[in-house]
């Protein structure tokens, strides 16, 4: 892999300890207030394919593709600012109720933002499957997309039924 793309992946890594800082701290706060976890078991399918997803990508970018930084890259990193950016919006719109897990505090309060209505669950549409694909094309990992993306979606998709249970049970107006 060329020195700028294992640059470029320790800033996503930095980037990324940050967001797990952030998610864990949000997390244990909720928890000290009463928040119950929905889900565990799709929280962590989710975890295990993204981390896979990073790894895979990582080890094919390095050793199979001998990624370099070019034009395919640069869209790649395109994608994944987009994607960071996204996250970050999501972290500010959620506040302190922002976290990587499904939780629910008493007096948890729905967030009614336009966003979550045009898109219901940004944070996996705008920030998780563009992150992994904006990561994967960066590294030229495409048989770790091809075979991980839709391992991926299928956590996705059970997360996502898991938190449309937990906000329908908490919220009357969701």
């Amino acid at each position: 892999m060329s020195r700028s793309l294992v640059i470029i992946v320790a800033l996503i890594a930095m980037f990324r300890l940050w967001t797990l800082h952030v998610a864990s701290t949000n997390e244990k706060r909720l928890k000290i207030n009463g928040a119950m976890e929905y889900g565990y078991g799709s929280t962590l399918a989710v975890w295990i394919s993204t981390g896979a997803i990073y790894a895979g990508a990582l080890i094919e970018g390095d050793t199979l593709r001998h990624a370099q930084f070019d034009r395919v890259a640069a869209i790649g990193l395109a994608i994944y600012i987009f994607s960071a950016m996204a996250l970050i919006w999501v972290m500010r719109t959620l506040g302190p109720f922002w976290s990587g897990k499904v939780l629910i505090a008493p007096g948890h309060k729905l967030v009614v933002h336009p966003i979550f209505r045009a898109i219901k669950h940004p944070n996996y549409f705008l920030n998780m499957i563009p992150e992994l694909v904006g990561f994967t094309i960066m590294l030229h990992a495409f048989i770790t997309l091809a075979v991980g993306l839709p391992l991926f979606l299928i956590s996705i998709f059970f997360r996502i039924r898991v938190e449309e249970q937990a906000l329908k049970k908490k919220f009357e107006a969701y």
